[in-house]
C-alpha cells in the first residue's frame, strides 16, 4: 500500500512538473503573450485625417477621387457646398468644393486618434491572430532582463467589407501591403516578468 503511494505521489510530481506556468519558456506561454500584444492594434488602417473635412476641387482632386470610394463603401457622406479652406501660410481660399463627414457605419470604424506620417485620423479594421510559434531563442540576461526572441505566423481576422472593396483597395495600397507583411514571418522580443512573459512594448508602458 505504501509503494503504491509512493509511485502515485511521484507520477503526480512528474506530471505537475511538466506543465507550464506562465514564467516557463514555451510555444504555448509565448504564443498567448504575442496574442496580448496584438490584441492591442488593428490590423489594417487606412489614414483619411479628420472629419468633417472640406476640399476644393482643382488642387486636391486624387485626394477627393480617393475619399469618393470611401463613400461608395458606405463610410463616407458627400455633399457640395461653399468651402473655406486655409493654406499652410493661414491665407483663406474659397470657393466650390465638397464636404465629406462619417455615416453611422463609418463612425463604427474611425479612429480619431490614430495618426501617420498624413496625420491623424483613420479607418481601422481586423485583428491580427498568432496561428504558429515557430521557435525561440533560449532566454538570456540583456540589460538585466530575462529576454527571448520568438518566431511566429499570424493571420488577419474580422476584415471588415470596406477593406474588401475593389475600389478602395486600389485607392488605398496600404490595405494590401498590410495583409502581405501579416503573411510574413514575424518576430517578437518578449521579457519575463513577475506575472509571467509580456511582449517588451507592454512591459515599457508599465
Amino acid at each position: 500500500m505504501k509503494f503504491k503511494m509512493l509511485a502515485s505521489i511521484v507520477i503526480a510530481g512528474v506530471a505537475l512538473a511538466g506543465c507550464d506556468n506562465n514564467q516557463t519558456a514555451s510555444e504555448r506561454n509565448f504564443k498567448k503573450s504575442i496574442q496580448d500584444y496584438l490584441d492591442t492594434k488593428p490590423a489594417i488602417c487606412i489614414n483619411t485625417g479628420s472629419f468633417p473635412a472640406g476640399f476644393l476641387a482643382p488642387p486636391n482632386t486624387r485626394t477627393i477621387e480617393q475619399l469618393d470610394t470611401l463613400v461608395d463603401a458606405g463610410l463616407l457622406n458627400k455633399a457640395n457646398k461653399q468651402i473655406v479652406v486655409k493654406d499652410m501660410w493661414g491665407t483663406e481660399k474659397s470657393g466650390d468644393g465638397v464636404e465629406f463627414t462619417l455615416t453611422s457605419e463609418g463612425q463604427k470604424f474611425f479612429d480619431a486618434t490614430k495618426a501617420d506620417f498624413s496625420g491623424r485620423g483613420s479607418f481601422c479594421t481586423g485583428k491580427f491572430v498568432v496561428t504558429e510559434v515557430t521557435n525561440f531563442t533560449e532566454p538570456a540576461e540583456r540589460g538585466g532582463q530575462k529576454v527571448s526572441i520568438a518566431n511566429f505566423k499570424q493571420k488577419i481576422e474580422d476584415v471588415a467589407p470596406w477593406a474588401k472593396n475593389e475600389k478602395v483597395i486600389a485607392a488605398y495600397p496600404q490595405i494590401k501591403t498590410s495583409q502581405e507583411r501579416a503573411e510574413k514571418s514575424q518576430q517578437s522580443p518578449l521579457v519575463l516578468t513577475n506575472n509571467g512573459w509580456i511582449h517588451i512594448a507592454l512591459f515599457n508602458q508599465k
